[in-house]
């Protein structure tokens, strides 16, 4: 019954809202999620039409190499050959996600609505690899200046576009929470303020 409730309550709330405030509330998340999901498969289709799987070029020596690998796993391949398992998650993530973009959409801060649309962006990136190919097509790779560091080792897991949207995306989340997700609670904040 809760559920139904909270439902109800999203349905209405969206329902009062013009195709106007929608569009002027929700058109930069829209954007960054278009560009995230475009940069990313476009830089993996040229990595893999490039370079055979387990290939390196150098770009910076002992620092930055592109090394296309596939990772059937989630980041730093944990759950590997779990991929149902990963795309169902990654589905009702976005989903939620998504769901509170457009019912948050006018309160949200810019902050929190670009954290949000990175996530997502990212989020689909990898998941239409897995849907397509099985894995995901990762490339990029930082190397510690030729260093073996204790518990990190010679290098940084290899990772592509999508990862850092995501990991981009959930340091703003925590920031925005930090400081503050909705415009008005700010501007309520303000007015208890002055009656005080």
């Amino acid at each position: 019954m809760k559920i139904y409730n909270f439902f109800g309550k999203i349905g209405s709330r969206i329902k009062n809202r013009s195709l106007k405030g929608f569009v002027k509330n929700l058109w930069i998340p829209l954007v960054i999620i278009v560009c995230v999901i475009f940069a990313d498969l476009l830089t993996k289709t040229i990595v893999e039409n490039n370079l055979t799987l387990g290939q390196s070029v150098v770009l910076i020596p002992k620092f930055l190499s592109i090394t296309y690998v596939l990772n059937e796993g989630a980041a730093f391949s944990m759950l590997e050959g779990k991929r149902w398992f990963l795309i169902a998650v990654t589905t009702v993530a976005v989903l939620i996600l998504l769901l509170y973009l457009i019912y948050d959409c006018d309160k949200l801060t810019v902050l929190m609505k670009t954290a949000i649309a990175l996530l997502i962006g990212g989020a689909i990136g990898n998941m239409v690899d897995r849907l397509a190919i099985g894995a995901v097509r990762d490339f990029i790779e930082f190397i510690y200046f030729g260093l073996d560091l204790p518990l990190l080792g010679e290098s940084f897991a290899i990772f592509n576009l999508a990862d850092s949207a995501v990991t981009i995306g959930t340091v703003l989340l925590i920031i925005g929470v930090i400081i503050g997700h909705h415009k008005k609670e700010k501007q309520d904040d303000k007015e208890t303020a002055l009656e005080e």
